[in-house]
């Protein structure tokens, strides 16, 4: 080790690494992912000095070596957890290297001809009627996708997504992520005529608009669709023949059976309430030949919970079959 320099005199110490330490970051992630793409745009900016603040922890490997250690580091992540900030869903898909759904939602806006320049980047969910030319939100489509994506429990598969997979898995989700989109545009008219055009032409605004529009140009309505999609899957549809039962269901929202479900007639506008939200979608699962038990009600239960939001009685609801 060579002289050090004038500024560290006085100091307690020198911590001296030598490339072979485990180091991670345990808060702000995202401003090393950011310094790591600085670099590479610029290698001038690794120069530049920063304050850290380095923890020792005893990893899972030395437990039995150090079980106190082991057992404070533990403590140290869970106390972070509990009390950090925590960061909003657009910084974690525009920034994290970890998260699988966040690394694909960024990878579809950027290559795939749907979303290319056609997705919203607001912070939440909504979109407005304005926008004539975004498909849905950038929250929405992460959203889309884990959904459809998720192959474990919802612990697990939360866990998952704060360590990053292989490139192997990463392209695997992709690959899968790209079928799922390329059906659902096989089977939706409007979807492909939304990809086949340029962001000027304003197809999302022929479907999204003050009267009503398509179901999937929606938010809550894309959510729908998708849970519903997913819940077929798990019951052993293919997912071909999932598409192709709820593309034959009315997507029409200010019409039956929508109208006053989530879509207000009178004012037109989308109604997200969670309970809406859940009968439609045991509307529309029930609706292309899913079984009600499975989603741990039955068709009373349906029809109960329909008439109730539109303050009918349950005996003049009618609720169709469409496969």
């Amino acid at each position: 080790m060579g002289p050090l320099p004038e500024y560290v005199e006085g100091t307690l110490g020198i911590l001296s690494l030598d490339g072979s330490e485990r180091i991670w970051a345990i808060d702000g992630q995202h401003r090393v992912a950011g310094i790591k793409q600085a670099i590479e745009e610029d290698p001038r900016i690794g120069d530049e000095e920063v304050c850290v603040i380095f923890v020792a922890g005893v990893t899972s490997q030395h437990r039995d070596s150090d079980p106190g250690g082991y057992e404070r580091t533990r403590r140290l992540f869970t106390t972070l957890n509990r009390y950090a900030k925590p960061v909003n869903k657009t910084d974690i898909i525009a920034l994290d290297e970890d998260d699988v759904i966040a690394i694909l939602t960024r990878r579809l806006v950027e290559e795939y001809d749907l979303f290319r320049n056609k997705i919203s980047i607001g912070q939440t969910r909504s979109i407005p009627v304005a926008d004539t030319h975004s498909l849905t939100t950038i929250v929405v489509l992460y959203d889309v996708i884990d959904i459809y994506l998720r192959d474990k429990g919802a612990k697990r598969w939360k866990q998952f997504k704060t360590i990053r997979p292989s490139d192997n898995v990463i392209d695997s989700f992709y690959n899968k992520s790209i079928e799922f989109w390329h059906i659902l545009t096989e089977y939706f008219s409007p979807l492909q005529e939304f990809e086949d055009s340029e962001p000027s032409d304003k197809v999302a605004g022929k479907y999204r608009h003050n009267q009503g529009g398509h179901l999937l140009f929606r938010p809550v309505g894309l959510l729908t669709i998708v849970r519903v999609l997913r819940h077929l899957v798990d019951n052993g549809v293919q997912l071909t023949q999932a598409v192709r039962l709820v593309s034959q269901v009315p997507m029409e929202i200010s019409a039956a059976p929508w109208a006053e479900l989530l879509w207000d007639t009178a004012n037109r506008r989308m109604i997200t309430a969670p309970e809406n939200q859940k009968v439609a979608r045991w509307l529309l699962f029930y609706s292309v030949g899913g079984d009600l038990g499975r989603l741990g009600t039955n068709l009373d239960g349906l029809r109960q919970e329909y008439a109730g939001i539109l303050n009918r009685d349950p005996i003049e609801v009618e609720i169709a079959r469409y496969s």
